[in-house]
């Protein structure tokens, strides 16, 4: 049986050093906010499908693009324009496939 491709994902605000920096799960609004996915290497690098970075606030998908791949991190970033309160997700995919998926809530300033 082939082990377990476990994909480490999380929100951040910045990525310092190739690290993801300032990880939660509640961020204020109209802040840039950064993906950060870490791919096994059993996964290998994608060939014909990419890696897939779709961000969601609530059912709405507010940007779907492909994450900037570097070794073995894939990231992306949303703009502070888009970024409104609400529940958030954000899914990494490859074609059909769901590799990870992270929820966030946004808050609006003063709360």
């Amino acid at each position: 049986m082939e082990p377990e491709k476990i994909v480490y994902s999380v929100v951040c605000r910045n990525i310092v050093s190739g690290a993801p920096f300032g990880v939660d799960s509640t961020f204020p609004e109209r802040s840039r906010l950064h993906y950060y996915s870490l791919i096994p290497k059993s996964l290998g690098l994608p060939k014909e499908e990419p890696f897939r970075h779709i961000w969601y606030l609530g059912v709405d998908t507010l940007q779907n693009l492909p994450c900037i791949v570097s070794d073995s991190i894939c990231s992306s970033s949303i703009s502070p324009e888009l970024l409104h309160s609400g529940e958030w997700s954000v899914d990494l995919v490859q074609g059909r496939k769901l590799l990870a998926s992270r929820q966030f809530k946004v808050e609006a300033a003063g709360h």
